[in-house]
């Protein structure tokens, strides 16, 4: 264990993740404990994802977002109907920064770029 208890880009505690790359490597390198959705994001910032992990994960049940995006908190995660659903087929959506939910489509660059990451949240 490291005599760091806090990290040392937002000053939150190691289990209370802040989002930030530094704040997941302090918390993995120095071994603090942590909860698995830091691991999750420490892991989810070290692979590269393309568009096609990107949507293997939402097909999972999980949430990406791709990490060039302006907005913070803004992700995306798949609707699969149901029997109650007003929609006959899975669709994207998007939290916006406002925390919105609206229908989603890739851009060019959204399906070419390799800087998606998984939330390792269920949508």
């Amino acid at each position: 264990m490291s005599d760091y208890s806090f990290c040392p880009n937002c000053g939150a505690e190691p289990a209370k993740a802040c989002g930030t790359p530094d704040h997941c490597f302090f918390a993995w390198q120095w071994g603090e404990m942590v909860t698995s959705n830091v691991v999750d994001q420490q892991r989810s910032l070290t692979m590269k994802m393309d568009f096609g992990d990107a949507i293997r994960a939402l097909k999972d049940g999980k949430k990406v977002r791709r990490r060039n995006w302006n907005g913070e908190g803004m992700w995306l995660a798949l609707q699969v109907p149901d029997e109650h659903s007003k929609m006959g087929l899975p669709y994207i959506y998007m939290s916006t920064v406002e925390g919105k939910l609206v229908p989603w489509l890739a851009s060019q660059s959204d399906m070419l770029s390799e800087d998606w990451e998984d939330l390792g949240e269920a949508a």
